[in-house]
């Protein structure tokens, strides 16, 4: 293949008079204009001059700015808007002055070829182009202002192990194309713009140690977009570090490996799926109008919040062989749903509109409080609810507790506990399923509402001794509920009644363990309460029993000071 050389300083690429190239180094001009076959050449006896690309689709072979040698550099200046064609590599020279601000395609269809820096700043962008072609970053390449954009539309690019940035980063497409990240550090200085998208990721292979990309522009304006696209596997999956700035950051509908939030102080959104983890900065706002899945197969995925409250419309927990836990407290204005796989919340939760357990374990560790609407997990899934030991705090109305169907259902109460802390004058309904709590208790303040009890269940303790209205517990027509520990009792014109929902019909109430129960300023209906000399009503009850249930294990009296009140386990 023929060598094309620079010669006579100042020119152009496709100068007619062909008086700039030569066949030798320093030798006389007349030499064609190079061609795809042709490695160009500019050295120290190309002359100090400026070299200009005016013409779109000049193209050689390899081009070097440090001569056949690799040590004779360029002292000139390197401009041009036009795009630039290379079929093989490139070198650029440290002495060398680059002002060219159009693009440098790489076309090469087979064989690796390498593209060295030697630490100069580019104000082009690039396009790797050669389907078949491999290409290797041998050291850390720098583009800058908005042209300054890394293209992927076909072939092989290697990263290395150097640091690289750029304005932005493309590769959506269909190409048949890998990024190799290596364990190089990939920084994206844009703003205000699409700074990376695999958007269309169809046939793209990522590989690396752990592909990261870093988003660095610290300032204030406009907004970052990030959009992997949807298709990308957790194979292929991307990290993201938001490291500065105070703008809008958004994260399109796509696949995400890690994002990690950290320095960053402006408004974040994330829409998709999460294959590692998630991490706020603790001086950010997040909000998202969608859905964040988390969904990984390989790995512990950790939810970092840093005390950020969020507003997402679901975080979902899909991820079947892996855990997903949150470290610290985590908020969110939105619900939460586990449908597959583990999810421990290590720290407080507060989930303004509901929890949905479909299936798999969800776990509450260290002490840790849940704050929610309501729990939802009705359903013949194998799943499991470990409650821990904090208390379980719903706010909403309606059926607040609802595991109606509870087969395959386990749950391990803890010393957890159920609290109903809405103050309306609406029904809140509790559907047990038939299985055994720690302690459940209404502290509804001045509501007037009714709290119904649906379902066979078991309580270790339950209370209702701090309302200051009169107000109803209603339970299922015969169906039999029981207690360790029953500690209801109204005031003074504020008395709580005890019946059915209808009104009819009978309900059993069964003490369990020792010690007896002792209430006060009820209204009882329609109670079957057992063993007999257990409960007992106080004086300032009233006794509305039906004939047919009348004397059925109530003791409108006070216990003598000989009966204990405590059982053998509860909290009363």
């Amino acid at each position: 293949m023929p060598n094309r050389f620079w010669v006579g300083g100042t020119g152009s690429w496709n100068g007619t008079n062909l008086t700039n190239w030569s066949a030798t180094s320093g030798g006389a001009g007349g030499a064609s204009i190079p061609t795809a076959a042709d490695d160009v050449y500019f050295d120290a006896n190309s002359g100090g001059g400026t070299v200009t690309v005016n013409l779109a689709g000049r193209t050689c072979l390899n081009l070097s700015f440090r001569g056949l040698s690799g040590t004779s550099d360029f002292t000139g200046t390197f401009a041009g808007a036009s795009t630039l064609n290379i079929s093989g590599g490139l070198i650029l020279s440290a002495s060398t002055t680059y002002t060219y601000s159009s693009t440098i395609s790489f076309l090469a269809i087979s064989g690796s070829y390498n593209i060295t820096s030697n630490g100069r700043i580019l104000v082009c962008g690039i396009n790797i182009n050669g389907l078949g072609g491999t290409f290797n970053l041998t050291d850390g390449i720098s583009l800058s202002t908005t042209a300054g954009s890394l293209i992927l539309t076909a072939g092989t690019l290697n990263l290395g192990s150097s640091t690289h940035s750029m304005y932005s980063f493309n590769s959506s497409n269909s190409n048949v194309r890998t990024l190799n990240f290596g364990t190089s550090t990939f920084n994206l200085t844009g703003n205000n713009a699409t700074i990376f998208t695999t958007s269309t990721s169809t046939n793209l292979t990522v590989l690396g140690t752990d592909p990261t990309i870093n988003c660095t522009y610290s300032g204030s304006v406009g907004t970052r977009t990030v959009n992997f696209g949807t298709t990308l596997s957790e194979a292929n999956s991307i990290s993201t570090n938001i490291s500065a700035g105070s703008d809008t950051v958004n994260f399109a509908n796509g696949n995400h490996r890690s994002i990690n939030f950290t320095g960053f102080s402006g408004t974040g959104s994330v829409l998709g799926n999460i294959y590692k983890d998630f991490t706020l900065s603790p001086t950010q706002i997040f909000s998202t109008g969608g859905n964040i899945t988390f969904a990984g197969t390989s790995t512990t995925q950790t939810i970092t919040s840093n005390g950020v409250s969020t507003t997402i419309s679901a975080l979902i927990i899909n991820s079947s062989t892996t855990t997903v836990q949150n470290i610290g407290s985590l908020t969110i204005t939105g619900q939460l749903t586990l449908t597959s796989g583990t999810f421990n919340t290590n720290g407080n939760l507060n989930i303004s509109t509901q929890i949905t357990l479909t299936a798999g374990t969800f776990s509450v560790n260290n002490n840790a409080n849940v704050t929610t609407g309501l729990f939802t997990s009705s359903n013949s899934n194998v799943r499991t609810l470990n409650m821990g030991s904090g208390t379980w705090t719903l706010t909403s109305t309606g059926t607040i507790w609802n595991i109606n169907t509870s087969t395959n259902m386990t749950l391990n109460a803890g010393t957890s506990r159920i609290l109903f802390t809405d103050t309306s004058a609406t029904l809140i309904t509790f559907t047990g399923g038939g299985l055994t709590y720690y302690t459940l208790e209404i502290a509804r303040g001045s509501s007037t509402a009714i709290n119904s009890i649906v379902g066979s269940n078991t309580f270790v303790n339950f209370i209702d001794n701090k309302s200051t209205a009169a107000h109803s517990i209603v339970f299922t027509a015969t169906q039999t509920n029981s207690f360790y520990r029953f500690n209801v009792k109204g005031s003074a014109g504020n008395l709580i009644t005890l019946n059915t929902l209808t009104g009819v019909n009978t309900y059993a109430l069964v003490k369990l363990g020792q010690g007896i129960v002792n209430c006060d300023y009820l209204n009882i209906q329609h109670s079957v309460a057992t063993p007999a000399n257990t409960w007992y009503a106080g004086t300032n009850s009233v006794n509305n029993q039906a004939v047919s249930v009348a004397g059925s294990g109530w003791n409108f009296t006070i216990p003598n000071s000989s009966q204990s009140p405590l059982a053998s386990i509860g909290v009363g």
